[in-house]
């Protein structure tokens, strides 16, 4: 994860962006094939990853998700929606 800081990304195509109502989506995720953003539009929810790191996601927050992750999404307080962006093709330059 911290490469992904230390580079300037830029995102050359965007895979998928996906609206996801309230009570839909996959909780569990293995094995994430690409880095990701996701966009939290409304209500709570706790990212937990394999390694025992928790993120809290409020309303409006966007979260980094590393390729390779495994992580479980718990919903503290439901929201309407969110949105998630999947960025499988990027390029990225060395900051100085």
């Amino acid at each position: 994860m911290n490469d992904f800081f230390k580079k300037k990304w830029i995102i050359t195509q965007i895979i998928l962006a996906i609206f996801v109502p309230i009570g839909t989506g996959n909780l569990v995720h293995k094995n994430r094939p690409s880095h990701g953003l996701a966009l939290n539009c409304d209500g709570e929810k706790k990212f937990i990853f394999s390694d025992g790191t928790v993120c809290n996601v409020c309303k409006n927050d966007l979260i980094y998700l590393p390729k390779n992750s495994n992580y479980e999404i718990e919903t503290a307080i439901p929201g309407d929606t969110w949105c998630s962006l999947d960025c499988r093709k990027q390029r990225y330059v060395e900051t100085p």
